[in-house]
């Protein structure tokens, strides 16, 4: 066995480090998968658009990286250090492992992204087919009668995923020809979105036999959170509206961060009917009783706009009442979900390592804040929507929440504050203390990779 893998690795040794590339025509999304059969070092270049930020995942093939002395050291994107990445798992498991460091998103004008890794202790474990990038435990792929021909040797895998950070529009309808006098029908949708990342979603309607006021958008809910309802008007005399076909601009607006890659928009509709049919392509759409080729016929459709949040943009919904005679773009379809791809939490915190304060995700220049509002405490970035919230009825964990109002923020630096149950100060090492009064329980959080983490 062990002549065997000397043999196989010498001839995977003799081939370059296979670089492979994918563009989700679509989504816009850039996955680069970049291997290396020798050396401690992998690097390579990933070609994008100059004009798009970029969010960043890394993810590492579990290939010989079972122990603690074996890891990757150090994660370079555009020149900035990420910090390591020790995958969880056992030596042969060859599945993709999620790096959990926070990584600042990226723009490269001059349109290349440079990416490298920097490998401890690891050989080579595994065998992937480079076309589908499925792996298997070395000289185990059942699958191809000649593994050696099929698949290769490498000692490291990383996979890096650019999403861009941009405006997502997406339509949720139901098709059909149905009629919902006095009920009412749902329709739901998923918006995918980079988590993590602050958006502003905009709501159009389809004036599709919603020309009286009983027939309307009773309810919105966006991951269950009811926006509010939606009640076209007319162009004209009551009912004039049923046949306009176009898309209404509801005046509704809601702020969100997902931490999934998707978020869930319900509407509920009241008392309408098939009077509409679209060309699901271009989303045009018009009066059932002037239908051209490729129109179908709608019951319910909600157009939904998620404006990335950049520090340039826009704080309010748009003012005109205007319908809108045409949709923006085509719809975003949902991406499928990896294969073989695990995400799971990995402490990356030292108490010898040093202060734990790191910046990222978000603005390089952002600055850690906290505050306290009644028992609940709070730890944000300075220029992010959002924070992370420890509640009285869970010390021990911090969850994600939107900023609060009325709360005084100052930097973490130095911090102390007190609540009905204990007293909270962050150290000289850059660590969040939480104590109780003796003989209660306490607590330590580091402050990193844009999280408060329980140590």
């Amino acid at each position: 066995m062990f002549q065997m893998k000397t043999a196989l690795f010498a001839f995977a040794t003799l081939a370059s480090a296979v670089q492979a590339n994918h563009v989700n025509p679509d989504t816009g999304v850039v996955t680069q998968v970049l291997s290396m059969t020798s050396g401690n070092i992998l690097s390579g270049s990933i070609s994008v658009d100059p004009a798009t930020t970029y969010s960043v995942s890394v993810d590492i093939l579990r290939n010989d990286l079972g122990q603690a002395s074996e890891y990757v050291s150090s994660v370079v994107i555009n020149g900035i250090s990420s910090g390591h990445c020790m995958p969880s798992g056992l030596d042969y498991d060859c599945t993709f492992h999620r790096c959990e460091f926070g990584i600042a998103d990226v723009n490269a004008p001059s349109g290349v992204v440079e990416v490298s890794a920097t490998f401890q202790g690891h050989s080579w474990d595994c065998d992937c087919d480079i076309d589908s990038w499925q792996c298997f435990a070395e000289n185990t792929d059942a699958t191809a009668a000649q593994p050696w021909v099929l698949t290769q040797g490498f000692t490291g895998v990383m996979k890096v995923t650019l999403t861009p950070l941009r405006t997502v529009t997406q339509y949720i309808y139901a098709a059909g020809t149905g009629s919902y006098t006095d009920l009412s029908q749902q329709i739901q949708g998923y918006i995918p979105v980079v988590p993590g990342h602050p958006y502003l979603l905009y709501f159009d309607v389809l004036r599709n036999d919603l020309g009286s006021s009983n027939e309307k958008v009773s309810a919105i809910y966006v991951d269950g959170n009811n926006v509010g309802s939606c009640n076209p008007i007319a162009n004209g005399p009551e009912g004039e509206a049923d046949y306009s076909c176009d898309f209404w601009n509801c005046p509704l607006s809601y702020n969100v961060v997902s931490p999934d890659e998707s978020i869930l928009v319900e509407a509920t509709f009241t008392s309408h009917s098939y009077d509409c049919g679209c060309d699901m392509a271009s989303w045009d759409c018009n009066s059932e009783k002037q239908l051209t080729t490729g129109q179908q016929p709608m019951e319910a459709v909600l157009r939904v706009t998620a404006v990335y949040l950049s520090t340039d943009a826009p704080t309010s919904a748009p003012t005109t009442d205007a319908p809108t005679d045409a949709p923006t773009s085509a719809p975003t379809p949902e991406p499928a979900a990896a294969a073989n791809e695990e995400q799971d939490n990995q402490a990356s915190f030292s108490p010898d390592a040093g202060p734990a304060l790191d910046l990222s995700p978000g603005d390089p220049n952002a600055a850690w804040v906290m505050g306290t509002s009644g028992d609940d405490v709070y730890v944000c970035q300075e220029t992010q929507p959002y924070c992370q919230v420890s509640k009285k009825e869970n010390r021990n964990a911090f969850g994600k929440t939107n900023r609060p109002q009325g709360v005084v923020f100052t930097s973490v630096v130095g911090f102390t504050g007190t609540t009905s149950d204990g007293t909270w100060l962050v150290d000289s090492n850059g660590v969040l203390n939480f104590s109780e009064p003796a003989p209660g329980t306490s607590y330590l959080f580091a402050l990193t990779e844009g999280k408060a983490r329980r140590l």
